[in-house]
């Protein structure tokens, strides 16, 4: 799975709105469709994602995306155990994600770079 092409994708499809937690599991999923860590390898995602600004876990709320409060290193663990509780398939259920607001012109960007393939 390359992390990288993966975060980019995931960073184009919410330049239009926020994404259900599962789209992050499908995109991981068809990435490396063999992986026996296939956890390891969505809370890894999760984790660039997170940690390097690029997006933010939140709620769906009366004003639409509402971010979690706390550092991404507090909705890790949170994410995970969500995840859990879940049994990795919340089906809309769980959480939302979104790209941070400075990181939608570089999604912009990253859109003309990627494989047709990928898009």
């Amino acid at each position: 799975m390359n992390a990288d092409l993966v975060a980019r994708k995931l960073l184009i499809e919410g330049l239009d709105d926020w994404l259900p937690i599962d789209r992050i599991l499908d995109v991981v999923r068809d990435g490396a469709p063999e992986a026996e860590d296939f956890h390891e390898n969505v809370m890894s995602i999760l984790e660039k994602l997170l940690m390097e600004g690029l997006m933010q876990a939140g709620d769906l709320g009366e004003a639409g995306f509402e971010a979690w409060a706390g550092t991404a290193e507090s909705m890790l663990p949170r994410l995970h155990t969500g995840l859990d509780r879940f049994d990795w398939a919340p089906f809309g259920g769980f959480c939302c994600i979104a790209n941070t607001s400075q990181r939608k012109s570089s999604a912009h960007m990253s859109a003309h770079t990627l494989p047709r393939c990928v898009r």
